[in-house]
């Protein structure tokens, strides 16, 4: 996973920018994640 993103991403963005973009998709995962645990 870590190295589908970097060979994806890494030539766009920055270090800092890839850092924030890879922990806002990670927010956005683990948000999905509560809301799924909660229905259930």
């Amino acid at each position: 996973m870590a190295t589908f993103y970097s060979h994806d991403f890494s030539w766009r963005f920055s270090n800092e920018n890839f850092m924030n973009s890879f922990e806002c998709l990670y927010l956005i995962f683990f948000e999905n994640n509560i809301r799924s645990a909660d229905k259930s």
